[in-house]
């Protein structure tokens, strides 16, 4: 048997997603508060909040045409997001973020909606690809072609990849891959060149990831992936690797640059960036139901519990959760030990205050994924007034 048909073979012997949400119909799914888990970490709300709610609105009421379109941004609450990620930020370097996210929400719906053919009859290029080039123009970026998504440690100077050489603005890939636009200004007054260029590689990686989930996805005929597969493409499309390059920026200040290398700084992103999926994936469960999409609690019943036994997934979930949160938390201290020493002590001090701004991104996120009408758990009523959710499935 070749190699394409074992592996036909074992998605065919793979239940649903359809299968196994079946199950879950007329179940409640008790997720509990994780105040406790997050307690070692700090919690914020940013001082600017009030004022950047009212710009927000504004832009999505300046920029937004369609009706549906602009009541579904209102309804995420952005200003929440980068007030909760990022209390200590200025009110200027929140609504640059603020700008970046409005961009990531919208671009998600057009591009699920979109075909190169709709855009662009004569174009050989994907949207991706697309996306790309207008991002990197924005930027202060012109790759003749992307560079890899991680570069490797030994890898040319990142600075070295680009040549400004286009005078002219690409077309926008998407209506609104113009909202990139003041966020990209905000990102070239006060990012280095390096720091772009880091930001354009998650960029597309977020891009591409994008595009394999859907691929892994249609590929398996709705089949329930492994975990292993599952974050191969969820990696990219979580967001957090964005927001790991733009550290520097929205606590302004320059961390040693020889941190972002060690073990302790990647296991610090990368237990973050397992913390939102988690969260998101077990609290977004009713809209993945509706449509089918294999998450970690689909993959749970599937291949961590016997049977179909969602109180079961949700303890093992959480118990994944407790663990990243220790894992994060040794990071830290690690980190700080290494700049202990250092005869600078702006140096500890700046460290602290990344930190700080790491682990807001963690309690921020789910203090707005409980709040956002965009999950709608308080207006519902599913959210208890210990920060317990109880969901009917």
């Amino acid at each position: 048997m070749t190699l394409e048909g074992t592996m036909a073979t074992a998605a065919s012997e793979r239940p649903t997603t359809a299968q196994v949400y079946s199950n879950l119909h007329g179940l409640k799914l008790h997720f509990p508060s994780l105040r406790s888990i997050l307690s070692p970490f700090p919690t914020e709300l940013s001082p600017h909040y009030d004022r950047l709610r009212g710009i927000v609105e504004r832009n999505i009421d300046d920029r937004i045409e369609e009706p549906d379109i602009r009541a579904k941004a209102k309804k995420i609450n952005i200003a929440l997001l980068c007030a909760s990620w990022w209390p200590r930020s200025s009110l200027e370097r929140l609504e640059t973020m603020s700008w970046f996210v409005f961009w990531i929400f919208v671009w998600d719906d057009e591009a699920e909606e979109s075909t190169t053919q709709d855009l662009d009859l004569d174009s050989k290029t994907t949207l991706s690809e697309r996306a790309l080039r207008y991002v990197a123009f924005h930027l202060g970026l012109d790759p003749p072609s992307p560079p890899p998504c991680h570069q490797s440690d030994d890898a040319s100077d990142p600075d070295s990849l680009f040549l400004s050489s286009l005078s002219k603005e690409p077309p926008p890939p998407t209506k609104y891959s113009v909202l990139f636009k003041p966020a990209a200004e905000g990102f070239k007054q006060g990012c280095t060149l390096t720091e772009r260029t880091r930001l354009y590689s998650e960029i597309q990686l977020y891009l591409h990831s994008s595009a394999l989930e859907v691929a892994t996805y249609a590929g398996g005929n709705g089949t329930v992936p492994t975990e292993k597969e599952y974050w191969v493409y969820r990696r990219g499309t979580n967001g957090i690797g964005f927001f790991s390059c733009l550290g520097e920026f929205m606590t302004e200040l320059t961390i040693p640059q020889y941190l972002f290398q060690t073990e302790e700084m990647k296991t610090l992103w990368e237990e973050l960036a397992k913390n939102v999926v988690i969260v998101n994936d077990i609290l977004s469960l009713p809209k993945e139901m509706k449509v089918n999409w294999p998450g970690l609690v689909a993959i749970d019943l599937t291949y961590r519990t016997s049977g179909f036994n969602l109180d079961k997934a949700i303890s093992l979930l959480v118990e994944d959760l407790r663990q990243v949160s220790d894992k994060m938390e040794a990071a830290g201290a690690k980190l700080r030990e290494m700049v202990a020493q250092d005869p600078d002590p702006t140096v500890r001090e700046d460290i602290d205050k990344y930190l700080h701004s790491v682990y807001t991104i963690m309690t921020g996120h789910y203090e707005w994924t409980l709040a956002t009408e965009r999950y709608g758990l308080a207006k519902r009523g599913w959210l208890k007034s210990d920060k317990s959710v109880a969901i009917p499935l």
